[in-house]
């Protein structure tokens, strides 16, 4: 959410570089978005980290902001995914944040996601989590 950051993650070779725009102490405006993606290296993606927006205010984000990747936290039903896809370029990847039960396999129709194990923090989590996400 600032220009040192920006600066960090080009000298880190990150792939992707996460813009929140939900609230949070990293919130950032279409506008400081889109100042902050300028200062990015063209080979690293940005990504708006979106809850509960409206598909509308996602879009604009996108559009405005130059997003590469939209990545839903909160509710998002295959409709309001579908709904949104149909508003952005076929170039635009859509991933949505799951939290993953420890006792049972997750099945989404999205060909990617963010996954967050529901029970642990990130210092307790468990690496084999992520296989039980079914293909």
């Amino acid at each position: 959410s600032r220009p040192q950051d920006c600066q960090a993650v080009n000298a880190a070779g990150a792939d992707f570089a996460g813009f929140v725009f939900a609230p949070s102490r990293r919130q950032v405006s279409i506008e400081q978005a889109s100042l902050l993606i300028d200062l990015l290296s063209p080979v690293i993606l940005a990504v708006g980290v979106f809850v509960e927006n409206s598909i509308d205010e996602i879009a604009a984000a996108v559009s405005q902001a130059n997003l590469a990747v939209v990545q839903l936290h909160g509710t998002a039903d295959p409709e309001k995914i579908l709904a949104l896809r149909q508003k952005l370029a076929k170039s635009t990847m859509i991933w949505q944040r799951l939290a993953i039960p420890l006792e049972s396999p997750v099945q989404t129709e999205m060909p990617r996601i963010m996954a967050d194990m529901a029970q642990f923090s990130a210092r307790q989590a468990r690496p084999d989590a992520w296989l039980r996400i079914a293909a």
